[in-house]
């Protein structure tokens, strides 16, 4: 019998491989050649095979269908490094955290190479400039011109109808006063700026940008709705292409996004598609239990039109886990009207045992902390308590935030377009939601056929005019010391998207919470779980209270689910 080199199981049979393919290797400091079992001999070359082809392919449109945690991110730089140096790669995401993980992940690529990463909304942006479009860019246009509705057509337009109008490309009457008041402010909102180009490209016919841009890269495209989808489509047709994505984690359908526009591309002949079977992240517990959800949740009738994808544990990275973890907790705990000290406890006893083990990474999200949107308040209050507590132990507590994107109607922002226009008509607008006067309604009411400049009283734009000749050039940027102590965050299941923590708790896992009714399940419900599920890089623990139960925890593998009872 011999001892694998990597996972130091015992093994009859043993491969001689190269030290750098296995970096969880438990002889770390043994380099050049080592002895493997099969297992993480054949794992290795399997994953080595399903990359090899994507960096291989020369084709110009390719999809990957990749599930949580299968290394997307380690593709994509690959795939960036087969290209020459000087080569612009513009790489497009969903939310701005996701391209915040990606900046810090590619790090080095950015420095060295020329690539861009940008949310799907700066992108838009950047083709309408590229087709000499030259709107000012105000993520917050949406309230403005609602506002501008009512004082100047006695309209009464609805947010979530409009913002359903632009995601489905639906022409309306709001959509045209929206479009006629944002060419009088010469700008593009993110409500609208996909609807925008769609408009422009549909009439313009295809675009090329092959000339600035070697290489498209789109990520998270499970999360795009018909405009945006329409738009990729459109781009595909003459320029070289790599979509990403993933129909079990579709979050986002209150933005009409929809999982079937990338099943409608998995099917599409034009393009090559690709899978990637393995999973770096979570051991090999959740992804059992995570296959075995999908085998009963589709029993009962959802998931459908889902397409079928090998999901496994990649045994050479995630041994050593998968052996310390091979339960996901489940703690029943009982709670008093109005008290929830008994998930305090849990969660404050767990975060300390893991930490005084040492089962948690450096300058990594280190605890994530789940919850339904139907206990926000509560949450609140739990997240309060527990990181009071934490710190009153004497630990160094990170509340680890995640970015949010600026308000683009503060005045500064109104000063700022000043800077480069003393007449902005948008920079005015700007400044009048933020210092209102008397009569401010009919200077709005009265500016369909003059610029705001001019109908201002003179006096007040020399007030404003006065304290935008005081203000500094540039200010002065003070960066935040870097904190170091345990970082925990907070989040519903949208914030946790894109995230991975050592550890993750997941609250109120139970009936009439989540899900809202186990007797009509939503799917939308059950993407909230995959990706909840599918966070934990090492333990996962579900919390529900006494007296019930959870349909959900109860379609996991009984074997796999290990039941802790906790009194309040």
């Amino acid at each position: 019998m011999h001892n694998c080199e990597n996972c130091n199981c015992e093994t009859e049979e043993i491969i001689e491989t190269d030290a750098g393919n296995y970096k969880k290797r438990t002889k770390i400091e043994k380099t050049g050649k080592i002895f493997v079992c099969k297992r993480c001999f054949n794992e290795w070359k399997e994953r080595e095979c399903s990359i090899k082809k994507i960096i291989e392919s020369d084709k110009d449109r390719k999809v990957i269908l990749a599930g949580p945690g299968t290394g997307k991110t380690y593709i994509f730089r690959q795939y960036i490094n087969k290209f020459n140096k000087d080569d612009s790669i513009y790489i497009v995401t969903f939310i701005n955290n996701l391209v915040d993980d990606l900046k810090r992940d590619l790090e080095y690529e950015l420095k060295n190479r020329n690539i861009k990463i940008n949310t799907f909304h700066k992108f838009c942006y950047h083709l309408l400039k590229f087709l000499k479009k030259n709107y000012i860019y105000c993520a917050d246009l949406t309230d403005l011109i609602i506002e501008d509705a009512e004082i100047i057509e006695g309209r009464s337009i609805n947010k979530k109808i409009l913002k359903s109008s632009f995601n489905n490309y639906r022409a309306t009457l709001n959509i045209k006063f929206y479009f006629e008041r944002g060419n009088y402010y010469n700008a593009v909102g993110n409500d609208n700026i996909c609807f925008g180009l769609l408009k422009t490209l549909k009439e313009g016919g295809n675009i090329d940008l092959d000339k600035i841009h070697k290489q498209i890269i789109v990520d998270e495209y499970q999360d795009f709705n018909f405009t945006e989808s329409s738009i990729i489509k459109i781009i595909s047709e003459n320029n070289k292409i790599l979509i990403a994505g993933d129909d079990d984690q579709a979050l986002y359908t209150f933005k009409d996004s929809n999982p079937k526009y990338i099943r409608e591309l998995w099917e599409d002949i034009k393009f090559t598609k690709f899978k990637l079977p393995f999973c770096h992240r979570c051991p090999e517990v959740i992804v059992d239990s995570f296959n075995n959800f999908i085998k009963r949740i589709r029993d009962e009738g959802l998931l459908k039109d889902r397409k079928n994808k090998e999901y496994k544990c990649y045994f050479p990275d995630k041994y050593k886990d998968s052996q310390e973890y091979d339960k996901i907790f489940w703690y029943k705990t009982s709670i008093r009207s109005g008290n929830f000290k008994s998930i305090e406890k849990i969660l404050v006893e767990n975060i300390k045992r893991y930490i005084f083990k040492k089962e948690i990474e450096d300058n990594k999200l280190n605890f994530l902390v789940i919850y339904s949107d139907f206990r926000t308040s509560v949450c609140r209050k739990i997240k309060e308590n527990v990181i009071k507590e934490l710190k009153t132990s004497g630990l160094s507590i990170i509340d680890y935030k995640k970015k949010k994107e600026k308000d683009s109607l503060l005045i500064k922002k109104g000063y700022e377009l000043l800077k480069r226009d003393k007449e902005s008509n948008l920079g005015w607008r700007i400044i009048i939601k933020n210092d209102l006067f008397e009569g401010w309604k009919d200077l709005i009411k009265n500016s369909t056929n003059k610029n705001i400049f001019q109908l201002l009283s003179i006096d007040y734009k020399k007030k404003h005019i006065d304290i935008l000749n005081g203000l500094p050039d540039e200010e002065s940027i003070v960066e935040d010391k870097k904190k170091t102590g345990i970082n925990l965050l907070f989040t519903n299941f949208y914030g946790a998207k894109g995230l991975s923590a050592d550890h993750v708790f997941i609250l109120f896992l139970q009936d009439g919470v989540f899900p809202h009714n186990p007797l009509n399940i939503k799917e939308d419900e059950v993407y909230k779980f995959l990706v909840s599920l599918t966070r934990s890089k090492k333990s996962l623990n579900l919390i529900t209270t006494h007296p019930y139960n959870s349909k959900f925890i109860n379609m996991l593998p009984r074997n796999n689910v290990r039941i802790i009872k906790k009194d309040s």
